[in-house]
């Protein structure tokens, strides 16, 4: 890992907390790209990395690094710029209404030392998007529910200290995107199976179990 080139955000992101799994201090360079990115300024310019699974991805994974190593974030002023992200129906987005920028924002949020727990509106927005049949939705009327979703539902939940009010029909849901091999794939429909969705649904059985640390 300390040899590996990282040459963005999201692969320092992934180094530095496997670094900091094995006790080895993170790379000066991957908190430097961290400062540079957590900068309230670039939040008038959205996440645009066809990678990236929400406009806040960015600031997310900056603000958890920095935090990681008590290193200064402007506190005020990103909490400030995110909430003016703050949409009518409760969900937190530039562009549009989504589950996955809702719960970057309210991930970072929480993490800047906001209280989560009094945005009504965006938790109503949260529970809009479980299905009652299982998992989450990326808007609400949507489908089908898919393990991403799924994912970080259970984290914007738990941020907020909320539980998912479908939580047998999720595990059954869960456990329904699982392959022949043992990993899962991103839905209950035909799919090839890969680490990101089956780390994501072993995080959900697992808390839904009561075992795990988000």
């Amino acid at each position: 890992m300390q040899s590996f080139p990282a040459r963005d955000l999201r692969a320092h992101y992934y180094v530095t907390k496997g670094l900091n799994f094995c006790g080895s201090p993170p790379s000066p360079v991957a908190l430097e790209v961290a400062r540079q990115l957590s900068s309230p300024d670039r939040l008038d310019a959205v996440e645009t990395n066809v990678e990236a699974t929400s406009e806040f991805e960015t600031l997310f994974m900056a603000v958890e690094l920095l935090r990681t190593f008590s290193l200064e974030v402007d506190v005020d002023v990103t909490t400030r710029r995110l909430l003016g992200f703050l949409r009518e129906d409760g969900s937190i987005g530039p562009r549009h209404s989504d589950l996955r920028s809702t719960h970057h924002a309210v991930i970072t949020l929480d993490m800047l030392g906001y209280p989560v727990q009094s945005l009504s509106r965006t938790l109503d927005f949260i529970r809009k998007c479980e299905n009652p049949r299982g998992g989450f939705v990326s808007r609400p009327g949507t489908r089908p529910p898919r393990i991403e979703d799924t994912y970080y539902g259970f984290r914007a939940l738990a941020a907020m200290n909320e539980s998912p009010g479908n939580a047998e029909e999720t595990m059954s849901f869960v456990l329904a995107c699982q392959n022949a091999n043992g990993g899962f794939r991103a839905s209950g429909e035909l799919g090839i199976s890969d680490f990101e969705n089956t780390y994501r649904a072993l995080i959900v059985l697992s808390t839904l179990a009561g075992g795990a640390n988000l």
